[in-house]
């Protein structure tokens, strides 16, 4: 009788292979349900992200029909993608009596910079020094815009006016473009 009872403290003094198996099956579990939470928490706060920034932008862009009564026009002949050129409005400083080595331009008003852009939201994607607006995926936001004809004008003739905001969009988590459909991040949608 002895025998048995020493039996039984060395038997409940352990864990069985089935109990480890449970314990580790759980803790398994648990660690795979954080991570799937965890990368929709980060989807969502890059989605946040950028947003902010694309408002940020359209502010700038608004900063800058105020002045100039006009959104900017690419600049392809600079060899500029439309990026760029959003870059190089938003940030530069246009002055009536520029400073040259302050990188300030010749204008007929003083304005900008309307934007100021940090380093995360920044690249140099050609390697050329001309920066690009970036998302939270790294990718470059969106700039179209669409020139509308105006109204004849017989002494000056054809005019072209920008008539609505210009379509200011990010690829999104997917990193395709959709034209801003999709999953595509847009302000306001």
């Amino acid at each position: 009788m002895n025998n048995s009872s020493t039996h039984r403290k060395h038997k409940s003094a352990g864990f069985t292979l089935v109990e480890m198996l449970m314990v580790l099956g759980v803790i398994s579990f648990l660690a795979a349900a954080l991570f799937v939470g965890t990368n929709k928490l980060r989807s969502r706060a890059r989605m946040g992200a950028t947003n902010v920034l694309i408002e940020k932008v359209r502010d700038g862009l608004e900063a800058y029909k105020l002045f100039y009564r006009a959104y900017p026009t690419p600049m392809p002949r600079t060899g500029m993608t439309n990026n760029e050129s959003l870059y190089y409005y938003l940030t530069t400083s246009f002055r009536m009596a520029p400073n040259l080595a302050n990188g300030e331009v010749a204008s007929t008003l003083n304005a900008g910079p309307l934007c100021p852009f940090n380093e995360q939201e920044l690249l140099d994607a050609s390697k050329t020094g001309r920066m690009s607006i970036i998302d939270s995926w790294r990718m470059p936001l969106q700039f179209v815009y669409t020139i509308k004809m105006g109204d004849a004008d017989p002494r000056a003739g054809w005019t072209q006016t920008q008539t609505s905001i210009p379509l200011l969009y990010s690829f999104g988590l997917n990193k395709k473009d959709e034209n801003g459909a999709g999953d595509d991040v847009v302000a306001g949608k």
